[in-house]
């Protein structure tokens, strides 16, 4: 089955839509860009990452690089990186990319955490765009990384189990998560 990105005003008129007639497609995860104006999402099909503006169906790519399987896209909160995952040896990996700078290829995204085993969906920038808060796959628990030098640290040691699906306070001094004990 085909699935695609639409935009509705509150009239119910279609604004933009990912659905092409030419090819399968099946897009999803979509997350709005801090100013509205544009939206990135994933695509199964193809395990590429888009955005797409919020007023027209002109579709950019953000990666291209299928074989490595991409998903889970955020913007940043100042909306001028996106952070997505990438398959690496280790699990997933956390990339960054700038959105102005972003080539086809994905030459432009970089590696912020590599062999940590991100898990899937557990991504969450921090309110000033400084800091990305996630699950590691590895050893169960939330780390925090710098989104420039990729120094990294765990912030919910004390509690054995698996964490999980990190959300930060609006002042970024707190995470919130969730704490499964099997």
């Amino acid at each position: 089955a085909n699935a695609g990105i639409l935009v509705a005003d509150m009239q119910g008129n279609v604004l933009a839509d990912t659905r092409r007639p030419d090819r399968q497609y099946a897009n999803d995860l979509p997350d709005w860009s801090p100013d509205g104006g544009r939206i990135v999402f994933h695509d199964l099909f193809g395990s590429e990452i888009y955005r797409v503006r919020a007023d027209s169906e002109a579709l950019a790519r953000v990666t291209l690089t299928p074989a490595t399987g991409e998903s889970d896209p955020k913007w940043s909160p100042a909306g001028g990186e996106i952070s997505f995952l990438r398959a690496g040896a280790g699990g997933l990996d956390l990339y960054v990319a700038s959105t102005n700078l972003v080539n086809d290829d994905g030459s432009q995204s970089r590696a912020v955490i590599v062999g940590a085993s991100v898990a899937d969906g557990s991504t969450a920038w921090s309110p000033d765009g400084q800091r990305i808060a996630f699950a590691s796959g590895i050893d169960g628990k939330v780390h925090v990384v710098d989104s420039a030098t990729g120094v990294t640290h765990v912030v919910s040691e004390a509690d054995p189990g698996i964490h999980g699906f990190p959300s930060w306070s609006p002042d970024g001094s707190k995470i919130v998560l969730t704490l499964s004990i099997e």
